[in-house]
């Protein structure tokens, strides 16, 4: 696998502040690469170099053996998709419109936008008959940001950067997103670099990963290499937090939050209401699964079904995604405590 991308001592200075320093660093062809920190690491400065969104101080960058600067900077765009936590799809123009952008603007023949709009949208889960003509406001956030995406990739360019694209959506949203973008990565094999503050994210989505602070790269390596080697205490402790997420507890453990199967009662009090009737029909039905099964991998179930049965050592119990939502909530208030 060749190096799709290549940075050779980058430095960006901004007035002051050096928000990349001295950046060396292979991003290699069909791979899912993520640059993860925190706020003011750098990572989206370094994204925004790819295309050109902003320029160097020093070093150099190349794309695909080149030189970025050797490129037109309108086709240079042309071949490297976009994806921003805003979405930015253009209010006055149809779903459909909004997605033929860039092979319009390559003049593919209409025939074939219509045909790459509606097999686009067939391809993120998205019936072309139902919204094809919709208007972005008409749209939920997960739905608008399955279109951002595919807006990016519709011309299938061989590179995608995507800057924090799911951070504003809600968990099941994000989980959906996120096995999207694997899903796609794995059939249509792009290069697609990604931008997170969220350790759980990147662990999740990355082939390798590279950990950034005030500017500096720390480590890159695949999740198991970061997991098991961190290059210091910084990656160690961002580590740590991603394991400590809400997502990474067991599934057991949110009993207070469903409701126990065969009794017709609340598991617990979390809400004074029950989300699910135990109804033996009702749990029949159910997916079940094992309670040591992690929040972050049953979500993507529970977005299939709306509610799973869990079967834990203390007793079975039905668990709804509304439950999930006000677990991670009550989470959320306890942590900013």
């Amino acid at each position: 696998m060749g190096e799709m991308i290549e940075f050779s001592h980058v430095t960006k200075q901004f007035a002051d502040n050096t928000a990349v320093a001295d950046l060396n660093l292979a991003i290699r062809a069909g791979e899912l690469f993520v640059l993860v920190g925190t706020s003011g690491s750098g990572k989206t400065t370094t994204l925004k170099m790819i295309n050109r969104l902003v320029a160097p101080t020093s070093g150099t960058i190349t794309f695909d053996g080149k030189g970025l600067n050797a490129f037109n900077l309108r086709r240079l765009r042309w071949d490297i998709g976009y994806v921003l936590q805003q979405i930015a799809l253009f209010p006055t123009m149809t779903v459909g419109q909004n997605i033929a952008l860039i092979p319009e603007m390559k003049k593919w023949p209409r025939t074939k936008v219509k045909q790459a709009v509606d097999e686009g949208l067939r391809s993120v889960g998205l019936d072309p008959k139902t919204y094809r003509d919709r208007l972005p406001s008409e749209l939920s956030g997960g739905e608008q940001q399955r279109i951002g995406i595919l807006r990016a990739l519709v011309a299938r360019p061989p590179v995608i950067l995507m800057d924090e694209p799911f951070s504003a959506l809600d968990p099941l949203s994000r989980t959906q997103l996120q096995d999207l973008v694997l899903e796609l990565h794995a059939r249509l094999g792009m290069t697609i670099v990604f931008v997170t503050h969220d350790m759980n994210e990147a662990m999740r989505l990355g082939d390798r990963i590279a950990v950034m602070k005030e500017g500096h790269l720390l480590q890159v390596g695949t999740p198991t290499e970061i997991a098991e080697a961190p290059a210091n205490t910084f990656v160690a402790d961002f580590f740590a937090s991603a394991q400590r997420s809400p997502l990474s507890v067991a599934v057991a453990s949110l009993a207070p939050y469903g409701t126990a199967v065969g009794r017709g009662e609340e598991a617990g009090a979390a809400s004074g209401e029950s989300d699910l009737q135990s109804a033996p029909g009702l749990s029949t039905g159910a997916p079940v699964v094992s309670g040591q099964t992690t929040l972050s991998e049953l979500l993507p179930e529970l977005a299939e079904s709306n509610h799973v049965t869990v079967k834990a050592q203390e007793g079975n119990f039905d668990l709804s995604a509304s439950a999930v939502l006000r677990y991670l909530a009550d989470n959320e208030k306890e942590q900013s405590k």
